[in-house]
């Protein structure tokens, strides 16, 4: 399975920037031989601090979808068995936290938006 972790922070931090690059490498070599079900090939983490954008309730599957290019007009992307959730971060909270204090607060938003997601109905029920 491949992760991807998309950041969207208010403003720039190289260094904040620079510690979820690291950690989004660290995933992708742990996830790279596990699968948990066949219906998912990516599973995309969208990082957001509050304030600058809100995240998404529920998160969105897609199995073999051609999508818009929002950037380029009339191009089309392909998003085959992928899926992705929004995770919301406390703004000052994290940006104050050193890299290992940054990465235990991912994990604790990742953990409880995993444990409060309602899982899309394709992958409910076979998605450990």
């Amino acid at each position: 399975m491949e992760i991807l972790i998309n950041t969207h922070f208010p403003y720039a931090s190289e260094s904040k920037q620079e510690d979820v690059s690291f950690l989004e490498k660290e995933m992708k070599a742990y996830f790279a031989d596990k699968n948990y079900t066949e219906h998912v090939e990516s599973y995309l983490i969208a990082i957001l601090c509050d304030g600058y954008m809100k995240a998404r309730k529920r998160p969105r599957y897609y199995d073999d979808v051609y999508i818009n290019d929002p950037f380029i007009r009339g191009e089309k992307f392909h998003l085959y068995r992928s899926f992705e959730m929004d995770v919301e971060l406390d703004f000052n909270h994290f940006f104050a936290s050193n890299r290992q204090g940054g990465y235990n607060i991912i994990a604790r938003a990742l953990l409880k938006a995993l444990e409060e997601m309602k899982y899309p109905l394709k992958i409910r029920k076979e998605f450990d």
